[in-house]
Formats: C-alpha cells, sequence, structure tokens
C-alpha cells in the first residue's frame, strides 16, 4: 500500500440513528440533543449557528415558502452555507422531494433540469419559482433525487428515500470514523453526493459541526483550519495538490484527523507528497 493512502471499512456505528424515522425526525432529535451546539461555522463573517437557530431559521422559511413546496419535487440551485441548510430543512419539514442543482449553472439549465425531472418548483437567487411543462413526477418519489455526472451521456435522475439516505450517513461515519464531536471542513459542494454524504448526513444524523466559506486556495484553506480547527475534511485531489504545491505550513493543518480524497481519481504521488508534507494520510 502507498504510504500517503489509508484505505478503511467498517462496521455500522452502534450510537447512530435508524433508518426507520424520516430525515427531519432525526435532525430534530439531533437538536433536542443539544440545541446550544455549534452546527454550522462562517470562516467569513465569523457567524456560528447553534442547531436550534438553524432549525429556528428552517421553521420560518417553510411556513413563508413551504406551502407552495408541500409534497412537491423542488430543484435547489443555492451556495454552501447556512441558507443551504436552512432551505433543505425547511424542504424536509414540508415532507417535500429535493433536487439539489449547481448554483453555478446558467438559470435556463437549471429550469430545464427541474423540468426533466418533474420538479414543480425551483429556488434560485433568493426566490421560489415555479417551473412550467415539468414531467409528472413518478410515484413514491422518494426524499431526495440525486443526478449523475453525465460523462457517458444524459444525467440520469437517482431517487433515494430518508432509509437509505440515513443508511448511507451511517455507513459513511463508520467508515471514516466521523464522531459526533468532529468538526468537518466543508468545502465541497453540499449538494453534491459526496457532500451530502460526508457533510450534511453527519450533521442531520448525530450533529457532525461543519465549517465552511473559506476560498479554495491553498494559504486561504490553511488559515481557515489553524482558525477553526477542524478535524475531518473531505477534499477532492486538486485541493490536496495545491496544499502541497504551495508548501503550506505544515503547523496549519495540525487539527485535521482525518482527510478523505474523492469526486476524482487520487495519484499515489500527490499522496505521497503530501504525507511527506503534512504525516498525514488519506483516505482514498
Amino acid at each position: 500500500m502507498n504510504a500517503g493512502i489509508v484505505t478503511h471499512q467498517g462496521t455500522l456505528h452502534a450510537g447512530l440513528p435508524s433508518a426507520a424515522a424520516s430525515l427531519f425526525q432525526v435532525w430534530q432529535r439531533t437538536v433536542d440533543a443539544a440545541p446550544t451546539a455549534a452546527a454550522v461555522m462562517d470562516v467569513k463573517t465569523s457567524r456560528v449557528w447553534t442547531r436550534a437557530e438553524i432549525q429556528a431559521t428552517a421553521v420560518a422559511w417553510a411556513d413563508e415558502y413551504g406551502q407552495a413546496c408541500d409534497r412537491q419535487t423542488v430543484a435547489l440551485a443555492e451556495v454552501n452555507g447556512a441558507d443551504w441548510l436552512k432551505i433543505v430543512l425547511g424542504l424536509l419539514h414540508r415532507d417535500a422531494v429535493i433536487l439539489p442543482l449547481d448554483p453555478g449553472d446558467p438559470a435556463e439549465a437549471q429550469r430545464a433540469t427541474a423540468a426533466a425531472v418533474g420538479a414543480t418548483r425551483l429556488w434560485r437567487d433568493g426566490k421560489l419559482e415555479s417551473i412550467r411543462n415539468a414531467r409528472p413526477a413518478p410515484r413514491n418519489p422518494g426524499r431526495l433525487i440525486k443526478l449523475t455526472s453525465g460523462s457517458t451521456g444524459t444525467p440520469r435522475a437517482l431517487v433515494f428515500t430518508d432509509a437509505q439516505l440515513i443508511a448511507d450517513g451511517r455507513q459513511v461515519c463508520t467508515a471514516m470514523g466521523i464522531q459526533p464531536a468532529d468538526i468537518n471542513f466543508g468545502l465541497i459542494p453540499w449538494g453534491h453526493s459526496y457532500g451530502l454524504g460526508n457533510l450534511i448526513l453527519p450533521l442531520v444524523l448525530q450533529g457532525t459541526a461543519i465549517v465552511f466559506g473559506a476560498a479554495p486556495l491553498p494559504q486561504a484553506m490553511a488559515t481557515a483550519i489553524q482558525t477553526w480547527q477542524p478535524t475531518v475534511f473531505p477534499a477532492v485531489p486538486a485541493l490536496l495538490r495545491s496544499l502541497v504545491d504551495a508548501t503550506v505550513d505544515p503547523a496549519a493543518l495540525q487539527s485535521l484527523r482525518t482527510i478523505i480524497s474523492a469526486g476524482a481519481p487520487l495519484d499515489p504521488a500527490v499522496a505521497e507528497a503530501f504525507y511527506q508534507a503534512f504525516r498525514r494520510k488519506i483516505h482514498n
């Protein structure tokens, strides 16, 4: 095995919630267990949101916009942050089916994708839009729709239930050793499958807090990590390579216990160089 790469498979974490409840019910239990615990930390503004504060904003959003979303399929184009989480939780509260979209895509592409999977609403630019010409939504559509990358053709919609998402989150937490007291460094897109599994579900299921907002530049990442002391970093190979190439001070990354690489193939040479620079192996 390459010195810089760790492979890890584990058994399910006995302390995590079962897949019998809905995601929103699980989140409510997480809030009730420690309402004043930190949930989201914004590097840019130094704002720390507690679980109870995130929950309150989610319920307020659901009260204002959620009636139009009740049991509907809703596309969401929002950047990482407290607002993203607020809207997702608000939609869960309204029993909606969620389609996360890339907020950087053109508006027409977002609308076309939403319509293609049967979404009747789209949230973008702080507004809730109605989608025209949406295909009829499938029966029993589940809770969340993930889109494939489209690398082999038109992206396909994969539908997941609450139980499947909870089981996925349980397995990720166990395999990667993510604990409730950990702090995730959340630079990857939260609405992508990787971000959902390694950032959002650990927060919802067990309260693992997220630090977000630093620019994906090596010195900015290093400063944010040194300041906020995250312990888990779900990354992509390009971010890890940039930290090596920029000769970041190894002391800045000392808080990181677990570093994960996914989303693209990890070059063993990058893993080895990262290990030599920071004495940290990478879960690939």
